[in-house]
């Protein structure tokens, strides 16, 4: 499969590099072997089987460009620092996802929950289409993106935190370019989010107690 792993991180969230590199390697299939990156700002987060990309200070969307800039893929599968892994991610239905995506020329195949924000349309099995003026288009959550596509999001005049990106950079998309965004629905997620806004949400502390790791971290 020609895709790079790609995490969105930033040196203040260093405390969560641990965990996340622990649950990630326990249920990762090693067969989907491909190259795997974490952006930083200074810090080496010295991930297991990941390059650290040291993008200095910048917002979010600076830092993500020259990440792709460094890089130079083709197609990523993004993550964030504090999506911790809850089940075991398997070589047969990454290709499943990752054949759909090439085949229909999607701009991003989001792999995670529904969302009520959503106009959807069914496709086939799981996967839907997301309709062109449909809240969230460009999501954050876990998703193959094309980085030409994913690059063209980008407001070219102004920086983005991800929630701009997310909101305002959805809008422009909508009203300025005939999309193809496609996400599988998951019935039983295969990552939940450690934090929220800076604070560790629920599920962080029942995965810490699930999987006998230390809650104590920031």
């Amino acid at each position: 499969m020609d895709f790079t792993i790609l995490v969105g991180s930033c040196d203040k969230y260093h405390y969560l590099w641990n965990h996340f590199n622990y649950l990630f390697h326990k249920y990762w299939d090693n067969s989907i072997d491909v190259k795997k990156y974490i952006i930083t700002q200074e810090t080496d987060a010295k991930l297991y089987k990941f390059e650290t990309i040291k993008v200095k200070n910048g917002t979010f969307s600076i830092g993500v460009k020259k990440a792709i800039d460094k890089i130079k893929p083709k197609n990523i599968l993004w993550l964030q620092d504090d999506y911790f892994l809850r089940n075991y991610v398997l070589l047969e239905e990454m290709q499943a996802y990752y054949d759909f995506f090439v085949s229909n020329n999607a701009g991003r195949f989001g792999i995670h929950d529904d969302s009520a924000f959503y106009a959807k349309l069914p496709v086939y099995k799981n996967i839907y289409k997301l309709h062109q003026q449909s809240l969230y288009t460009i999501s954050l959550q876990a998703s193959f993106w094309n980085t030409d596509f994913l690059y063209s999001c980008f407001d070219k005049d102004n920086e983005e935190d991800p929630w701009q990106f997310e909101v305002e950079g959805s809008e422009r998309l909508n009203n300025n370019c005939l999309h193809r965004i496609f996400f599988a629905m998951q019935e039983k997620p295969w990552y939940l989010e450690a934090c929220r806004k800076g604070k560790f949400t629920e599920d962080f502390y029942n995965i810490c107690k699930q999987e006998g790791i230390n809650a104590n971290i920031a």
